[in-house]
């Protein structure tokens, strides 16, 4: 018997015997497919926007724009990977193709040569400063615009909540 999308559908035994499943009400199915698809949606066109117009990426220019914000515009590359929610080996794969264009570079600590900071070059803060017009445009215009301000404060306070359920924040080390 098919299940109507607006029946809620009854608690069934987990396979790892953790208990029963408490199912996703319509309303909690519409918030999280929603999300799914809102976010998807948003953020590869944000990344096919970067790469067109500056050939950047959304997690390359997220690296730059982490950098930027910091003393100095460097960070341990440790904490650059936390900051960007990414794996270490990831940030290394990602920062690898920044340093081939000439817009970071890694330093050894002088006190600790086990650390090693990932460093904004003027050519990657000039690049950052050029992209940084068009990505605000298009963060407005595929996200901020299309809500009510109440509608951004809501969001804003109930990712929130999601973010502060992360602590710390997830970063796989694959």
């Amino acid at each position: 018997m098919e299940r109507q999308p607006s029946e809620t559908p009854p608690e069934t035994p987990a396979p790892d015997a953790q208990g029963p499943v408490p199912w996703l009400t319509p309303a909690e199915q519409e918030t999280w497919l929603g999300f799914i698809r809102g976010s998807l949606l948003v953020l590869e066109q944000l990344d096919a926007e970067l790469q067109a117009a500056h050939g950047l990426t959304l997690e390359d220019y997220e690296i730059l724009v982490n950098l930027s914000e910091q003393d100095e515009e460097r960070m341990r590359m440790s904490d650059l990977a936390r900051s960007a929610l990414m794996s270490k080996s990831h940030l290394t794969h990602r920062f690898d193709r920044l340093v081939q264009r000439g817009f970071v570079e890694r330093v050894k600590c002088e006190r600790d040569l086990r650390v090693t900071y990932a460093v904004l070059t003027p050519s990657g803060l000039e690049a950052l400063e050029v992209a940084a017009p068009d990505h605000v445009r298009s963060v407005r215009s595929h996200l901020i615009d299309r809500l009510t301000p109440e509608q951004q404060r809501h969001l804003a306070c109930g990712f929130a909540a999601v973010v502060e359920g992360f602590d710390p924040p997830p970063c796989p080390e694959s």
